[in-house]
């Protein structure tokens, strides 16, 4: 087993993949009253060592089965 293994392995089991806010899920609330959106993606990617960090807003029609899903209110947080 290889040592990233051993470390996903520690910390993914009981870890949540994202925790909320009162305040973040207050913001997406505000960002997405209103419009045609169902919820807000969080991508992460990675470019020469560093990490971005990327929100969009998800229509209905782009909803990705490959990500998380979580709830937020009436709406979803999309994790890629």
């Amino acid at each position: 087993m290889t040592a990233d293994a051993q470390t996903a392995e520690r910390v993914l089991p009981d870890a949540p993949l994202v925790t909320l806010t009162e305040r973040a899920i207050a913001k997406v609330h505000s960002a997405l009253e209103g419009g045609a959106s169902v919820g807000v993606r969080l991508t992460v990617g990675r470019d020469k060592g560093i990490f971005r960090y990327t929100f969009s807003l998800v229509a209905p029609n782009e909803i990705d089965p490959g990500d998380t899903v979580l709830p937020c209110g009436r709406w979803r947080f999309y994790v890629d």
